[in-house]
């Protein structure tokens, strides 16, 4: 069986719980954000947001690793793409997924301009550079670790693999994006931010409806978070 038709056994109710615990969680960082960095606080942050899910799957639900991981949708997103050719069969997903991220870059450029052109200080993008240690330093390598692997592969997980999918199951693809789409904007806490997470998360949610695989959409992510850092520590 395929294992995206898998059935979706998670109840509504390991949502709100999911959901709860990435409240507290957020306010627990915000609290030791007075008192420690970054570095620190996502080392909590991250494992606190997902360890949660994978104790749904392996205590509630009796699942093993294997299928716990393939239900989040760690799959072969090629098996859901209909191409005559092998080789476009296996590059497909990622074609797609590179596609919805340029048509997100092109949606959150005019909204960055826009926003430049009207002066609406409200909702400039956060200065990404006063959080990033210097370069180069083991802390920047930490944090490049951080922000390149672990928040991508996290953050997928919680919102695509977890929510997305059970979102779906009761919504439908489009509402679901929608609101992933909007949870996933809001958890990062910064109006300058809302749009532009905004926009990247229905990219995501889009690529992870038509391949249902996670895979392309982590791609995405670390390519994302990896502009992003490059950019800032080239005062792009």
């Amino acid at each position: 069986m395929n294992p995206e038709n898998i059935p979706i056994i998670w109840k509504l109710n390991d949502v709100f719980f999911i959901l709860l615990i990435l409240i507290i969680v957020t306010f627990i960082s915000l609290f030791l954000a007075n008192f420690t960095n970054i570095l620190v606080i996502s080392l909590i942050f991250y494992p606190a947001t997902i360890i949660p899910i994978f104790y749904l799957n392996f205590s509630k639900y009796k699942m093993n690793l294997n299928l716990s991981l393939k239900s989040l949708g760690f799959i072969n997103p090629s098996k859901n793409l209909k191409v005559k050719s092998i080789i476009l069969q296996n590059i497909s997903p990622y074609i797609l997924a590179t596609y919805a991220w340029i048509v997100g870059l092109i949606f959150a450029g005019i909204w960055i301009f826009l926003i430049n052109y009207f002066s609406i200080s409200l909702f400039y993008p956060p200065v990404l550079e006063e959080s990033i240690p210097e370069f180069p330093s083991n802390s920047f390598i930490i944090f490049c670790c951080i922000a390149m692997l672990i928040a991508p592969i996290s953050e997928e997980i919680l919102f695509r693999g977890f929510l997305l999918k059970k979102i779906s199951s009761r919504y439908g693809p489009k509402k679901s994006i929608l609101i992933t789409s909007i949870i996933f904007a809001l958890f990062h806490l910064d109006l300058g931010s809302i749009i532009p997470v905004f926009i990247l998360g229905i990219s995501i949610g889009w690529v992870k409806n038509k391949t249902g695989s996670l895979l392309p959409c982590i791609g995405i992510h670390i390519i994302q978070n990896s502009l992003a850092v490059i950019l800032s520590i080239s005062n792009i």
